[in-house]
């Protein structure tokens, strides 16, 4: 799956719930590749995870395009952080649907 990112839409505010969310995922779902669209950097974004700062001034649509331009992958995975994983992710399932 080396053509799909993970890439996560969040917020320096929401840090609170990072930990819940990235050692979920990181548990549940084998991945190449992770973003993380920001408004500012951070060090409590684990390591493995790329951080794509945005401009907190710009309307939605333009922050996020901005970012997803810096995405090198053809396709994606979109998260929030508060999409937890409770189980593991079906790799046969999204092979075929990447397919």
């Amino acid at each position: 799956m080396k053509n799909l990112a993970l890439v996560t839409w969040s917020n320096t505010e929401y840090d609170d719930i990072w930990p819940a969310f990235f050692g979920r995922l990181e548990r549940h779902l084998k991945f190449e590749k992770s973003y993380i669209f920001l408004n500012a950097q951070s060090n409590n974004v684990p390591e493995g995870h790329v951080q794509l700062i945005n401009n907190e001034n710009d309307p939605f649509y333009k922050r996020f395009l901005e970012c997803l331009e810096q995405v090198e992958e053809e396709y994606i995975l979109y998260f929030q952080e508060d999409h937890i994983f409770y189980d593991d992710v079906d790799h046969k399932k999204l092979e075929e649907l990447l397919h």
